[in-house]
This record gives C-alpha cells, structure tokens and sequence, in this order.
C-alpha cells in the first residue's frame, strides 16, 4: 500500500458513520467501554462454567484466539501462563483492584478474575513482537465472544463491532487521521454507488479479488469460504435478502479474517487500501 494513498483518500472520504471512539471522545473512552464489556463476559463465562472460574484457566480460553499482524496465533500456552502468574503476583502486592487500569483511564473492575485479565492482557500485549496495543487483543477477544449473552446486551453489541481500536495500526505509519473503518466504508459504497446501498453477491465476488490481491491472504482465500460467510450473512434470523448493508460488510469480513485465521487488521488493510482508486 502506498504511503500516501489512505492519507489521500482522507480527504475527499464521504461523510461516513463516527465510530464510538470519537462519539466518546478518544482511544481511552474505547478503551474503558471495552473493558466493561470484557467483565460482563468474564462474569457470564465465570458464572457458567467451574472449569472457567479461575483465572489459570480463563486466560488461555479467551486469548490462545488472538492473532498477530503476522497471521500467527500471538501468544502460545506457556506465554499465557506466565502472563498469569505474574498478574497474580501483581494482584496480590497491590490488591484486587490496584493497577487493574493505566493512570489515563477512570474505570477499574471490582471482579478480580477481571482484574486479573487485564493484568495478563497488558503483560502479553506489551511483550509480544511486534508489541500489540492493548485495545487490539481487548478488541480480538470480545469480536471471538461476540455470541455471548453479555456481548448481545445492547450496552455492549455496538463497541464488539467498532473497529477504531484498529487505526493505531494504520496510523503509526499513515498519520492521525486515518480511519481504517472509513476507508473499507470508502470501498462498499464506491461499489454500490448505483443500486439500492446493499452489496450484491457480484460485488461481493469483486471484493474478494481485491482481496485476493494481497500476497499474504491470496493463498489463504477460499472461495467456498466467502461464498458460504456470504450466505449466512444474507439468511439471517430465518430471513433472507439479496444483499448486505455496510455494516454487515464489515461484519463479513471480520468473520472471514477468522476463517483465514489472520490478524482482521490485514484483512482491512487489503481492502481499505483500494478505496481511493474506486472513489
């Protein structure tokens, strides 16, 4: 991807939908939202099942999922369970609660198996290679969790979708203001500019092209894969329809990250990065 072509595209991008981090003011509000929504999974998970309530066998279920921008599992089993061990030896030196959030953010968790996960996240974020931000594995966990009872909860459904936790990735090398999300929002409605605001399966098909476009995804890309994620997103809920809105293109594409098993950033990225040249 060109260094100029997102910045570029910036500048002429259609009005589209604000995403929840400027709704609420700046990566630490998505960050705490985040957060709120992971406790309300760590206690229904906790609640649910004996062989979860402990944070030795939590961790590694919620985060041997995760994927680094290398299309890699990011963390392996022993690194999770060091993680542990030593978020456990945090807890105990400062208390539950202590240290559960950074200085910038106002929201820590009375839940101490939440507490404990933030601490394991944080450890394993900062110590990967390449270092992953926090809000990325946040946000790869609740979207892996995202058909839980507490994530449908209509306080928390819209921050599993968001993807501003993405642009830190982008903007490290694209600038400030470059929207990850905007630029695949750029890509559907260039291709859907003449019809009724829903992606067709033709379209879709042209998608999966540009797709097939990136070095990394083109030997992973299966057509019965998009075909099939296409299908189930347009038979939804026992109702079928002829096409898919933005969002659920958006959606489409997160879930064929996770058929691909790659990092949903590389996914993005190799469709966002053609949306200048089709505006």
């Amino acid at each position: 991807v060109g260094g100029s072509g997102p910045n570029a595209f910036v500048q002429k991008r259609r009005s589209l939908p604000v995403t929840i981090e400027r709704e609420m003011g700046g990566a630490t509000s998505v960050s705490k939202v985040q957060m709120q929504a992971l406790d309300a999974l760590v206690q229904e998970v906790s609640g649910a099942s004996a062989r979860l309530d402990t944070l030795e066998s939590l961790a590694p279920a919620l985060l041997l999922k995760v994927r680094s921008l290398e299309a890699q599992q990011a963390f392996d089993a022993g690194e999770v369970a060091r993680a542990t061990q030593i978020a456990q030896v945090i807890q105990r030196t400062r208390g539950s609660a202590g240290g559960a959030a950074s200085d910038d953010e106002e929201w820590a968790p009375e839940n101490e198996l939440t507490v404990g996960l933030l601490h394991v996240i944080r450890n394993l974020a900062h110590d990967a290679e390449p270092q992953l931000e926090f809000t990325d594995v946040l946000g790869q966990v609740l979207w892996h969790n995202r058909a839980s009872k507490a994530l449908r909860d209509t306080r928390y459904r819209a921050v599993v979708e968001d993807l501003s936790w993405m642009d830190r990735g982008v903007q490290a090398w694209s600038g400030p203001d470059v929207s990850l999300g905007e630029m695949v929002s750029g890509v559907f409605y260039a291709l859907t500019d003449r019809g009724d605001g829903r992606m067709k399966h033709t379209k879709w098909l042209r998608v999966v092209r540009l797709i097939e476009c990136s070095p990394v995804l083109q030997p992973r890309t299966k057509r019965s894969d998009c075909d099939r994620l296409f299908y189930a997103q347009t038979h939804q809920r026992g109702g079928s329809s002829t096409g898919i809105t933005c969002r659920e293109f958006k959606r489409l594409l997160f879930e064929l990250s996770d058929a691909m098993q790659v990092h949903p950033l590389t996914m993005f990225l190799a469709v966002g990065s053609h949306a200048e040249r089709l505006a």
